[in-house]
């Protein structure tokens, strides 16, 4: 599955933003404004802990259920276009869901790039959001690639600006992937399909502290005419700027892991929910 999870895609593309060039507020009511090279980039390091992985599918299936990550994101904006990336690191005491007596490691690593060539920076590099919220539009891909994983997606990408600081994006992709399940699971599953991926941004205050609601959403269809889903939205507080440090640096707070799937023809629905406290560090 193109899991996107703990993972940090295009979603977090605003708060990436945001977290590092926006004002106290937390995020700003349009793009940006472009330097002279059009060029900016910006980097996290997230660290997650949390239980409940039981997921068959993705091999995030772990003895006690409880799973650590590591996740370094990094978004870079060009004159033409856009470029997001990560890696996740893994660890836990992972198991083979289908015979659970055997060990399948310690560690995982997935990663995925999403870069994007935006039709409105061509036409005019400077310009506002067009009236008034439309922001970026073009064609985004993806590269995806894990243990036993790897997924490839193209299609319409676009971003809107919204009253309040709000920021909404979707992603409409044409899907291929190829997943090979463990021994007893049935082998490889491929998949050629669509995918739709809205994604969102909403910063507030609860009187003098910041918050940050971020996440998104991945809905694909399988060859039988089953849905996979994957959503993960997260809270952050800004843990510095309510005592007078500065915004924007240091981020506490959960994200919620829900992966619901049918693994095979005839087999049950299964759904995966994992709770997990996070800290973010915005290092540039």
């Amino acid at each position: 599955m193109f899991h996107t999870a703990l993972r940090k895609k295009l979603p977090l593309l605003a708060a990436l933003l945001a977290l590092v060039v926006a004002a106290p507020a937390v995020a700003e009511e349009a793009p940006p404004k472009p330097t002279e090279d059009n060029f900016f980039t910006t980097t996290n390091v997230q660290l997650l802990w949390g239980g409940g992985f039981s997921d068959a599918q993705l091999g995030y299936f772990t003895k006690n259920q409880s799973m650590f990550t590591v996740t370094i994101n990094n978004y870079t904006q060009f004159k033409y276009g856009d470029s997001f990336a990560f890696v996740d690191m893994y660890q836990g005491e992972f198991m083979n869901p289908f015979a659970p007596s055997e060990s399948a490691g310690n560690a995982k690593i997935y990663a995925e790039w999403h870069p994007r060539i935006l039709v409105n920076k061509f036409i005019d590099p400077k310009a506002p959001p067009a009236f008034g919220f439309l922001g970026n539009w073009g064609v985004g891909g993806e590269i995806n690639v894990g243990s036993n994983f790897a997924a490839y997606l193209v299609g319409p990408s676009v971003d809107l600006f919204l009253p309040l600081n709000i920021y909404i994006g979707m992603a409409f992709y044409y899907r291929y992937s190829s997943l090979w399940l463990a021994p007893g699971a049935g082998g490889t599953i491929y998949t050629n399909t669509w995918q739709f991926s809205p994604y969102w941004t909403v910063p507030f205050n609860l009187g003098p502290v910041p918050f940050l609601f971020t996440g998104f959403l991945d809905m694909y269809q399988y060859s039988t005419g089953g849905m996979d889903v994957m959503f993960q939205p997260e809270l952050m507080v800004d843990v510095l700027a309510p005592f007078g440090g500065k915004s924007n640096v240091l981020y506490a707070g959960v994200e919620w892991y829900l992966h619901s799937y049918v693994l095979f023809d005839g087999a049950p629905r299964h759904t995966v929910s994992a709770p997990q406290a996070m800290l973010q560090w915005n290092i540039h």
